[in-house]
């Protein structure tokens, strides 16, 4: 049996019967599915019931008041008369504010055709009730300008029903459906905590190994390349099965929550999604393992090591970062280069195969600069396993570290 093989399956076995291995593999898909069977027993109506009582904040009726100094104002639209007063004068409105009647009241000017001009007297309403209460004025005088037409009106509340054809046959996610923006955001978060916590693992591994001298007794009889590979190894398979794992739980809840609750496909991922993203997360994990591992290898202690891995995991931070920019415009140069760069293609193309469609060349293209990356990170981190950057004990410098990547040191 090869030393690589050894290496892989005791690094395997220990990363599988970690208890912290085996809790978060049951508890991550155990809540949710508690939950959704503690609710599936109220039923579709009276769980959405719950949900809002749980989790949606109740909504206090706001009043608002108006003048109309300018005439205009004929009618109110039926949706707002309960909810927006009128009055012949500001004294009025006045003394309506005063006894908490409403809490503001709006002036339309005189000259408001000529000028536009509305002003806005009473209380602080918030951020929410001050568009709100600004939306319902704003529908009066349109519903008016317009002479009553609610025909009109209505047109001009959507101005657009546009209806999309597509002229490729590569699948595409429905830009309107409910899970558009949580979906991708959900697959942008599980990639970042997924490759950044295994490849962590393998950082404290090495570290730890250094720390109690095993490091330099596994390389007396251990190429540095067979270790490294055999952890960046294990490690990436343990990471695989943990999250198929979580993801084929996922699936069941979706499917037991759409019977309950009538989801839409929307929420379903396509198969080719998921392929390409195992795919991708292993080669992402292989980047940041190898470059934890490196870390591991020149660092004095674990506290070092903790603060330097921040650095590492710079281009994933970003991509959190940018995460919203991406889903909004998925097929941008901004998304098309963060998903071709070797050290943001696995979370940033992931977002984008959930928000959209991918040419096949650009995944394919994305692959092969990361299967390039990975293999010269790894030869370059087996130059910084020998005696004497591992024995040095010094601090860990930023340049030091660049020189030994490189085989300057």
């Amino acid at each position: 049996m090869s030393k690589f093989s050894l290496v892989f399956q005791h690094e395997l076995k220990t990363l599988v019967l970690r208890k912290s291995f085996l809790l978060l593999l049951i508890l991550v898909p155990l809540l949710p599915f508690v939950t959704l069977t503690v609710l599936s027993r109220f039923g579709a109506e009276r769980s959405s019931a719950v949900f809002e009582e749980l989790f949606v904040p109740s909504e206090e009726v706001m009043f608002v008041g108006f003048v109309d100094q300018s005439g205009l104002v004929q009618q109110i639209p039926g949706e707002l008369q309960e909810t927006l007063l009128s009055y012949e004068s500001e004294v009025l409105a006045e003394v309506a504010v005063a006894a908490e009647e409403i809490q503001f009241y709006y002036v339309i000017a005189a000259d408001y055709i000529e000028s536009g001009q509305v002003k806005k007297y009473g209380g602080l309403s918030g951020i929410l009730g001050e568009a709100d209460s600004m939306n319902r004025i704003g529908d009066l005088i349109e519903f008016n300008l317009l002479e009553g037409d609610m025909t009109a009106f209505e047109r001009l509340r959507a101005p657009m029903v546009v209806e999309e054809q597509l002229l490729s046959d590569e699948p595409q996610r429905d830009p309107d459906a409910a899970m558009s923006f949580f979906l991708p955001y959900a697959i942008t978060m599980l990639f970042y905590f997924v490759i950044f916590g295994n490849a962590s693992l393998l950082l404290r591994s090495v570290t730890k190994e250094k720390e109690n001298c095993m490091l330099e007794g596994l390389l007396t009889s251990l190429r540095p390349f067979d270790l490294i590979a055999g952890k960046i190894a294990a490690g990436g398979l343990a990471g695989l099965l943990q999250t198929s794992f979580w993801l084929a739980c996922g699936f069941g809840l979706l499917r037991m929550s759409g019977q309950q609750f009538g989801l839409s496909e929307a929420f379903v991922l396509p198969t080719f999604t998921i392929v390409w993203g195992a795919v991708f997360f292993l080669l992402g994990y292989a980047i940041y393992a190898s470059l934890m591992a490196g870390v591991g290898a020149v660092v004095p202690n674990i506290k070092e090591a903790t603060q330097f891995s921040l650095l590492v995991s710079a281009p994933l931070i970003a991509c959190m970062m940018l995460f919203s920019a991406i889903i909004d415009n998925p097929g941008s140069t901004l998304a098309l280069v963060l998903s071709l760069f070797p050290m943001t293609s696995p979370v940033i193309m992931m977002t984008r195969l959930a928000s959209g469609t991918v040419p096949l060349w650009q995944l394919l293209l994305a692959v092969g600069l990361m299967m390039v990356t990975v293999v010269w990170i790894i030869v370059s981190v087996t130059r910084l396993f020998h005696a004497q950057i591992m024995l040095a004990g010094s601090p860990l410098k930023l340049k030091r570290f660049i020189k030994a990547f490189i085989g300057k040191a």
